[in-house]
């Protein structure tokens, strides 16, 4: 087995290997990238996979949990708790605590992604969304557009990161680490169309066909349409995640970003419905001296209102980030921005239904109906979603604001 992997050296594939192997897996067959499903039992071993000692640091805070408030939270915000606590943010000093968080989450699943060597490109990019997360890579290239995104709680570990420039990316930074984005644009289902009036009665004779039996009558009017329904709210964005990311050796300028989850889109109110079609007026005839006329058409029916617009969903604040790396020579450097998550845009008011046409005269006489009148446009009720605040980053133990 050569002693080296890849472009690292030799003190950085031991370190690589040492990571690995801590994680209970093996670096010689763990090496695809590919997330690996692993449960972790303790809040303990929790920190130890992410790197964090059990010493408490200076500047840690004690968190203000205790056992009596546990029962009485959700599981997402128990969640939170532990997260605090493994990233040495918020610690569960009492042991009767973090026994009480255990018990309610005995086994928490990470997703481990482990590879020697890992390309990102446009086409394959990192996407880490799914639980909590740990990587342990070898070396990173970023190229041909490449892009990482960390949308969840994760410990970022590589021994070596380097960026190519080129390519084109669908992403703003080479990092963006955020909350999830929430679900918008959901329009409202326009309005049906109004039915066809009924046709109107022919002119008719008497029996023997000298005199008029009765007139023809207009059609009937077209049925009204519907009304469009309301759009849908944009979701909330969810904040950012706590990330620890550790670049042992950083190649090349590489761009990082820290927001919270954009809120979705409020939806656009659909469309009412046209009016239907005004019924074709009956038919004239001839009954001996006598010539009763067609009938007029019937009157379309009224358009529907459109639906209201919607709200946009508030964006979620940024997560805390702590960045450490060092740069490979001056001309390496990690540009970061802590930025905020962007409310969603509320909708647009449904379009008014147009009003149906008037139905058609009947022969011998007949005239066109009138035409109906159109709906209303719908309410402009949306509004748009609050922006998010930055979260807290730090780089090399300096704040970005």
């Amino acid at each position: 087995m050569s002693n080296v992997i890849g472009n690292l050296t030799e003190e950085q594939t031991k370190s690589y290997r040492d990571k690995v192997s801590s994680l209970g897996l093996d670096p010689e067959l763990e090496n695809t990238g590919q997330p690996i499903m692993l449960p972790v039992r303790g809040l303990a071993k929790i920190r130890a996979m992410i790197g964090k000692s059990e010493q408490r640091s200076a500047d840690a805070d004690s968190s203000p949990l205790t056992v009596e408030k546990i029962p009485k939270l959700t599981n997402m915000m128990v969640r939170q708790a532990i997260t605090n606590h493994v990233f040495g943010y918020k610690l569960l000093s009492d042991p009767d605590i973090v026994s009480a968080v255990e018990q309610r989450f005995p086994v928490m699943p990470f997703m481990v992604y482990v590879a020697p060597d890992i390309t990102v490109t446009a086409q394959n990019p990192l996407i880490i969304n799914r639980n909590s997360a740990v990587t342990v890579f070898g070396t990173v290239t970023i190229k041909d557009g490449g892009y990482i995104n960390i949308s969840v709680d994760a410990n970022f570990h590589c021994e070596s990161m380097e960026k190519i420039p080129g390519g084109t990316s669908p992403a703003t930074h080479d990092i963006t680490i955020q909350g999830a984005d929430g679900v918008g644009d959901r329009d409202g289902k326009s309005g049906d169309n109004g039915g066809t009036g009924d046709k109107g009665d022919n002119a008719a004779c008497d029996c023997c066909g000298g005199l008029v039996s009765n007139n023809a009558s207009p059609g009937g009017p077209g049925g009204d349409g519907d009304n469009g329904n309301n759009g849908d709210n944009g979701d909330n964005g969810g904040t950012g995640p706590t990330v620890d990311v550790t670049i042992k050796l950083l190649k090349g300028n590489v761009t990082l970003l820290n927001r919270g989850g954009n809120g979705g889109n409020g939806g656009t109110g659909g469309t009412g419905g046209k009016g239907g079609t005004g019924g074709k007026g009956g038919n004239g005839t001839t009954c001996g001296a006598y010539f009763p006329s067609g009938a007029k058409g019937g009157t379309g029916g009224t358009g529907g209102n459109g639906g209201a617009s919607a709200d946009g969903g508030n964006a979620g604040n940024g997560g805390r980030v702590n960045v450490d790396y060092t740069p490979d020579g001056s001309m390496s450097k990690l540009i970061a921005t802590n930025g905020f998550g962007r409310g969603g845009q509320k909708g647009s008011p449904g379009q008014r239904g147009e009003g149906g046409t008037g139905g058609a005269g009947g022969s011998s006489g007949g005239t066109q109906g009138d035409k109906g009148s159109a709906g209303t446009q719908g309410a402009d009720n949306g509004r748009s979603g609050s922006d998010g605040n930055p979260g807290n980053l730090i780089v090399n133990g300096q704040p970005i604001q």
